[in-house]
């Protein structure tokens, strides 16, 4: 009896303790659960109303759309916020030299084509990819670009490293050296859509990875 007593006791502790491991706010979870969009990046994009349009404005624009409807690309997706912040400043910049605003429409496309695809490489990449301690080195699906990703994870309760993972997007700017770099991060990663995987950066990040004034304040 006392043997059966012990057996209940440690199948319910099991329990508990397996319930308490699943909890799904990030006190437990090593890595973000991965995602599936049932179409492709670019429907993706359009089915977010609101959070990518300034995106979508560009890709149109540049010729990308076709990109990010077939094959197997990765997307560091910047939000509408991420152009929103870079306009301002342009255009505050801009005021002070009694110059005429700039918007994404009538900028100069060949700027906006080399900075919109440092976000877009030429495989598609998970964070697992970029598990690797000075991450990985990607080549950007226009102009074989080098940008850096590496693997990043949250301390969880008790737990370090043991939180939700994401990834930090650099832009080298040519260099092997990382204090050199621009560094980004993310706010969600490994959405796997029909055409590759989208990784959504930070809404504070400013698009253009400190190009955007200098490359259209002319």
């Amino acid at each position: 009896m006392v043997m059966l007593k012990q057996l209940y006791f440690w199948v319910f502790a099991t329990a508990i303790f397996i319930f308490a491991c699943g909890k799904d706010d990030g006190d437990y979870t090593s890595v973000n659960a991965q995602q599936v969009y049932p179409g492709s990046t670019y429907e993706y994009l359009k089915s977010n109303t609101g959070r990518f349009d300034s995106l979508l404005l560009l890709v149109d624009r540049l010729k990308l759309t076709d990109t990010l409807k077939t094959g197997q690309y990765t997307l560091f997706a910047p939000t509408n916020a991420s152009f929103r912040f870079v306009l301002e400043n342009l255009n505050a910049v801009r005021k002070a030299k009694n110059l005429p605003p700039v918007y994404l429409r009538q900028a100069d496309s060949a700027q906006l084509d080399t900075m919109l695809t440092r976000y877009v490489l030429a495989k598609a990449y998970n964070t697992e990819d970029m598990n690797y301690a000075d991450g990985i080195e990607f080549t950007t699906v226009r102009y074989q670009y080098v940008m850096n990703g590496r693997r990043r994870t949250t301390n969880a309760e008790g737990f370090v490293g043991g939180g939700p993972s994401y990834a930090e997007y650099s832009d080298t700017k040519g260099s092997k050296y990382n204090r050199d770099w621009v560094i980004t991060s993310t706010q969600s990663v490994n959405l796997v859509t029909t055409t590759g995987i989208v990784h959504v950066l930070r809404d504070d990040h400013a698009f253009g990875f400190e190009e955007f004034i200098p490359r259209l304040n002319k």
